[in-house]
Formats: structure tokens, sequence, C-alpha cells
């Protein structure tokens, strides 16, 4: 399944972006909880280092209600 993924990133589009961004810059509210979120929980629960989520979940907590209008 790697293999896969990562030979479908030469046929995105360099201006392509993640719906998460798309809904951050329109101010509307984040799935953060439901993604990095679960997975620092989920690696807290079993003793397992989540350093990159912890990182992103702790940045986007502020943004989570659709607070945020960001430039396109």
């Amino acid at each position: 399944i790697v293999d896969r993924i990562l030979g479908m990133v030469p046929t995105m589009a360099a201006t392509g972006q993640s719906s998460m961004l798309t809904d951050l810059k329109n101010g509307k509210p984040l799935e953060n909880s439901w993604f990095s979120g679960k997975i620092v929980e989920l690696g807290r629960a079993q003793y397992i280092p989540t350093p990159v989520h912890h990182a992103f979940y702790a940045a986007m907590r502020p943004f989570e209600n659709g607070t945020a209008h960001l430039p396109s």
C-alpha cells in the first residue's frame, strides 16, 4: 500500500493541498481532534511517542472551531 500511495505523488498537482488546509483557510472547523488528536491519544495509551502529531495537534487546536481566516 505504501508503494501504491507513493506512486501517486508524482501525479498530484503542485498546487494541491489537504482538505484540512482548505478548511483552515476558509475558517471552517477542522478535523484535527479526529486525526492527530486520536493518534496522540492512542499512542499515549500504548506508551508510543507521537511527537509530530502531538506538535501538530497542539498547533491546530486554537483553530479547531473554524476561527482562522488565512490568505489563499
